[in-house]
């Protein structure tokens, strides 16, 4: 008993240790056991063993990659393997569903050939299905396959200068024709699908490419650039989109409407493809860059050139791909030539033609090895444009005077102080010309920016005119635009030579209206578009195959679309009735118009059309 008794005692004693003194509060309880998260039971994919072997001889291809891509042919499955010396692989971890094979080796045809934009997306589907095996597979399972291997295409030829000589090391495009009638549309939709490099003797070699007819080119590797030391160019080539007077096409034409189609066929080989390069006059053009009002020298200027075809005002659009000329940067914060440096411009090897050239001040940059102290305000400029022709000689003394400009800054924020999305695409257009310039800087593409609901831009120096403010983000349509305490009426507004505005409010709202509709006559795996355009609106501004007010045409003919409130024409245009030539399609669609159906779109309404594919 005297035992228990002095346990007793010890324990009522810590209980009066441990209680809480009166007037105080208990300590807080411990933090809560994070629970363990337990990810999902991973699914086992499938096994597939097989052997790859020549569909016309049955030998097997041994040392082959093979992989799998998705019955649209445009996504592979993952990883590669490798089969062995008698053709056989496995390959693991395969998720459930349905695929083709894809085997990397020289000459043997695969779906990717078929990913060109040049055939439609039911062209496309039904070759795939013709040409492969399909191969279907769940999870866990194992399957044993025989994959029978199509020797594609091929063709072949030499590249020679005028002289004879192997031209070493050229790029050759092979590129799927278009119709009968050679066009543009070729080499926009081809995307690069089959490029090959020259060797020592100038020959090329296409394999394992689709059957079919191709225009063939070759491209030479201008520079435009410089020679002096201080004189930089970029390492892009002349337009993209578009003639190249550097380019010459299979049979040794420059034309790309002079150009022969050439015919590749399924386990063949198209030889004597040869092209001679021509002799080419090429020209200099050199001048400066000043500033309008006073005539002093302006450095760190860009020039960049376009060719202009003679029944055109400008090659291509906006949108089309600049070649860049000299840039010279002579400012001492970012190259050690301080005020020496002449603000001239160089550009070097220019055949005979018309040019519009564009003078484009470029940013100014800190060298990573000087001091962190604040750079010099830098002076801003527009950019310049005028137009030259080279005839038989070269040309210097051109000027570009560039006017002082005015700056246009200000925020972008929602009607009804919301969030702004992480993508804005902001465009000021200028009503005389038809330019269209985009911000040097908008906090608003910036995923990290803290405030959401603001988005500041700033268009840096524009050329004095009248612009129309224009947003191209999907769910938001420009409101109003406020400049102080006025709104611009039309959301237009007017610049003027030494005017700064700096406090323009772009006023955003997501209250679009909707469009739903059918399009009679749309056939399955077709490709077409719905094209709106307002009133006021003319089409030049409008990119067919995708931005801007379009959508796309769903297999079974419906669309859906969300436009600001407004009216409008819609227009339904696809490859096939549109022109080959994109330089045409603006004119085409602008003809479209006149019998196109008109429709109203009210904020916040849905309204249903039914249109006709002519």
């Amino acid at each position: 008993m005297t035992l228990i008794k002095s346990v007793t005692l010890i324990v009522v004693f810590l209980n009066v240790l441990t209680a809480p003194i009166t007037g105080q509060s208990a300590p807080p309880p411990p933090p809560p056991v994070p629970q363990k998260y337990n990810p999902p039971p991973k699914v086992p994919g499938a096994t597939v063993r097989g052997k790859l072997v020549y569909a016309d001889t049955g030998a097997p291809v041994r040392y082959a990659l093979i992989g799998f891509t998705n019955i649209d042919g445009n996504r592979t499955s993952g990883e590669f393997v490798r089969t062995d010396e008698h053709g056989n692989f496995v390959y693991e971890n395969l998720k459930a569903g349905a695929y083709y094979p894809v085997v990397k080796n020289r000459g043997i045809l695969n779906p990717e050939a078929f990913n060109s934009r040049a055939i439609t997306k039911k062209d496309r589907l039904t070759k795939l299905e013709s040409t492969f095996p399909r191969v279907e597979v769940e999870s866990g399972g194992q399957y044993q396959i025989m994959v029978r291997a199509r020797r594609g295409a091929t063709i072949t030829g030499a590249i020679r200068y005028f002289d004879g000589e192997p031209a070493v090391g050229l790029k050759v495009e092979a590129l799927p024709a278009i119709g009968e009638e050679n066009s543009l549309l070729s080499s926009v939709m081809a995307n690069g699908l089959y490029t090959a490099e020259t060797d020592d003797r100038g020959v090329f070699r296409f394999s394992g490419i689709a059957a079919g007819p191709y225009l063939v080119r070759a491209t030479e590797p201008v520079s435009h650039k410089n020679k002096k030391v201080y004189s930089y160019s970029s390492g892009m080539d002349f337009l993209a989109f578009g003639e190249n007077p550097f380019r010459t096409y299979f049979p040794s034409v420059g034309d790309l409407k002079s150009a022969e189609q050439v015919e590749a066929y399924y386990g063949g080989t198209t030889e004597g493809v040869n092209i001679t390069l021509p002799e080419r006059t090429l020209y200099d053009v050199a001048g400066i860059v000043v500033r309008k009002d006073t005539g002093e020298p302006l450095r760190n200027f860009e020039v960049s050139f376009v060719p202009i075809k003679d029944d055109e005002e400008k090659d291509g659009s906006n949108r089309s791909t600049r070649a860049l000329a000299t840039m010279i940067r002579a400012t001492s914060n970012t190259w050690n030539y301080g005020d020496s440096l002449p603000a001239e411009w160089t550009i070097t090897n220019l055949p005979a033609g018309k040019y519009r050239l564009t003078a484009t001040q470029k940013p100014q940059y800190r060298s990573s090895s000087k001091t962190d102290a604040p750079m010099p305000e830098q002076a801003r400029y527009p950019s310049v444009s005028q137009d030259i022709e080279i005839t038989d000689g070269d040309l210097s003394g051109i000027r570009f005077e560039v006017p002082v400009g005015g700056g246009l800054s200000g925020k972008i924020v929602r009607e009804d102080g919301g969030d702004l999305t992480d993508f804005l695409m902001l465009t000021a257009k200028n009503e005389e010309t038809g330019d269209i310039v985009r911000p040097n800087y908008l906090s608003g593409n910036n995923q990290r920016s803290k405030d959401k609901r603001s988005a500041p831009f700033d268009f840096g120096r524009l050329q004095e005119g009248d612009y129309r403010i224009e947003l191209m983000s999907a769910g938001f349509f420009v409101k109003e635009i406020r400049v102080g305490n006025s709104i611009a009426e039309n959301k237009v507004i007017s610049l003027e030579n030494g005017e700064d505005l700096k406090n323009v409010t772009v006023v955003v709202s997501t209250d679009m209206g909707r469009i739903n509709g059918t399009v009679v006559g749309h056939g399955q795996g077709e490709e077409a578009f719905i094209v709106a355009l307002e009133a006021s609106e003319d089409a030049s501004s409008v990119f067919l195959f995708g931005g801007g007010k379009t959508a796309r045409v769903k297999d079974d003919g419906s669309f859906s679309m969300s436009l600001p409130p407004g009216e409008y024409a819609l227009v339904v245009v696809s490859r096939s009735s549109a022109p080959q030539n994109p330089r045409d399609i603006p004119a085409w669609i602008e003809e479209q118009r006149e019998g196109a159906v008109r429709v109203e779109v009210i904020s916040k309404q849905e309204k249903s059309v039914q249109l006709t594919q002519r």
